[in-house]
């Protein structure tokens, strides 16, 4: 492997442990962690895109292309992994604030019905 594509694939391997780790604090509901993975990733990113590494991808050959390839298609399907698993705690925090506000507004029904009104409070003196 060319030393362009080790340092490739090393901050890909880099990428590839940070959305492992959000997999996990996603499923842990940990978001605080996850915004700070994805910081990290947001700097692997600039990584990427800039420097000795921002055109290396292109000019990559035969074994070298191949490896960088799966690599990128690996970390593909786990970014999109990720993406259904957030997209499923999404639906699942929408339909808890759906039953706390119908909750809510049960509550605030029964407390109307309730409240005891100035007579009725004045008949018990």
């Amino acid at each position: 492997m060319s030393p362009a594509a080790q340092q490739l694939v090393a901050v890909y391997e880099e990428w590839r442990r940070e959305t492992l780790s959000e997999a996990s604090a996603i499923s842990l509901g940990d978001w605080t962690e996850v915004s700070v993975i994805q910081s990290r990733k947001v700097l692997l990113r600039q990584r990427i895109e800039s420097g000795a590494l921002a055109g290396v991808a292109g000019s990559l050959t035969g074994d070298d292309e191949l490896l960088v390839r799966a690599f990128v298609s690996e970390l593909i399907r786990l970014e999109l992994s990720n993406d259904s698993a957030l997209e499923s705690k999404r639906r699942e925090a929408n339909e808890e604030m759906s039953l706390i506000d119908s909750a809510a507004g049960n509550l605030r029904r029964v407390q109307r019905y309730a409240q005891p009104t100035e007579s009725a409070w004045a008949a018990y003196s």
